[in-house]
């Protein structure tokens, strides 16, 4: 009997030892091949990078749902308001996301936006930008629903409207949204927030 209590026991500690606990894993539930996966809850791998699914609500918070606007940042404000462990992406990082198979126009849940990514098989993983305006130097927010304007780190911006985006520089809105991406991700990483 203490045999088998021995074997029972060792069993036990090779079949523990082999499952993962992914209820805290960064690399998600869908882990099985060791590679990191496309989605997981609030996280969307783009080209190579780990995004945010959703905007900056609040400075240091993210909003509840992908196509909710979120909040207005100056740049000063935009470069302190992502949540810890994210920050605003290089225009490296978001010509990624506007370089790969799908860049569409669309409506989710009422609110128009692009949709960026790739569908490919091997490495599907989509992001939606809603299009929430940006807000003036009177304090109104102009174009929501037609057009999407997200910060850089540099002070470049990705504009998007129907039909049309492009990655600029030459008028510096007031305010507008931000799109975090993971502090780890990239081949560009910002030590000096």
């Amino acid at each position: 009997m203490k045999r088998f209590w021995a074997l029972a026991a060792v069993a036990t500690l090779v079949v523990t030892s082999c499952v993962t606990d992914h209820h805290n894993d960064p690399a998600g539930p869908n882990d099985q091949d060791g590679q990191d996966d496309p989605i997981e809850d609030g996280v969307v791998m783009v080209n190579g990078s780990r995004w945010a699914t959703r905007n900056v609500g609040e400075s240091g918070e993210f909003v509840e749902k992908p196509e909710d606007f979120g909040g207005y940042f100056t740049l000063a404000e935009a470069r302190g308001a992502c949540p810890a462990g994210w920050r605003l992406p290089t225009v490296a990082e978001f010509t990624g996301i506007t370089s790969v198979d799908t860049n569409e126009w669309m409506v989710v849940d009422g609110v128009a936006g692009t949709r960026f990514g790739s569908t490919e098989y091997a490495n599907p993983g989509l992001i939606f930008l809603p299009a929430a305006g940006e807000r003036s130097a009177d304090g109104t927010v102009v174009e929501a629903g037609e057009k999407g304007v997200y910060w850089t780190y540099s002070g470049d911006y990705l504009l998007l409207m129907e039909g049309f985006f492009s990655l600029d520089g030459e008028i510096t809105p007031v305010a507008c949204s931000v799109r975090c991406i993971d502090e780890n991700s990239g081949i560009y990483r910002i030590t000096n927030r």
